[in-house]
């Protein structure tokens, strides 16, 4: 995979400078603290989306919830790119575009149930556990292995799992509807 990475980096000009020629020139001298504070609000945010959601859903359904936001999100996408998209928009396109996104919908939308029956906080760190399963989900693709760096992070991660997803007193591995 790697290889075929590389020839695509050497088929669109960017030779020897790798990576470097795909950054645009605004992020070649954006200021590294800037970005630093900008990730912080990202992260910020994403996690109070789970809060929101929780109130959110006290008057609407997560059906409902999730249509609005990524219904929202492809509306923006769609004003600000609209230049670019309606050129590309074409059955070739269009059938992948809308199975990912009522696949992402559907994912969502069970996320967003999840929260009627445990913290936005629990919620939160279980689903950003996914980011420490990706290079494991990509040994399963490309049959790279994992550095050692990922399987302490995994192990690390499953500790946190633990913590936060077994009953106090007991190491009860049940799954239940997350009352109680």
């Amino acid at each position: 995979m790697a290889h075929s990475f590389a020839a695509y980096l050497s088929s669109k000009g960017t030779g020897r400078r790798g990576f470097q020629g795909l950054r645009s020139r605004l992020s070649r001298n954006f200021p590294p603290n800037l970005a630093r504070l900008m990730l912080l609000c990202c992260a910020a945010l994403w996690g109070g989306s789970y809060l929101v959601a929780k109130v959110a859903m006290a008057a609407i359904t997560p059906q409902w919830l999730m249509a609005m936001r990524t219904g929202g999100a492809c509306l923006i996408m769609f004003l600000l790119f609209r230049k670019s998209i309606v050129p590309a928009l074409n059955k070739s396109i269009l059938v992948p575009a809308v199975v990912v996104g009522v696949t992402y919908w559907g994912t969502m939308v069970l996320q967003t149930k999840g929260l009627l029956t445990i913290d936005p906080g629990r919620s939160a760190f279980l689903t950003a556990s996914y980011c420490v399963l990706t290079p494991f989900a990509a040994w399963l693709a490309t049959k790279n292995r994992p550095h050692n760096i990922n399987i302490i992070a995994g192990v690390i991660c499953l500790i946190g799992v633990g913590f936060v997803s077994l009953k106090p007193g007991g190491f009860s591995l049940s799954l239940t509807s997350g009352t109680g």
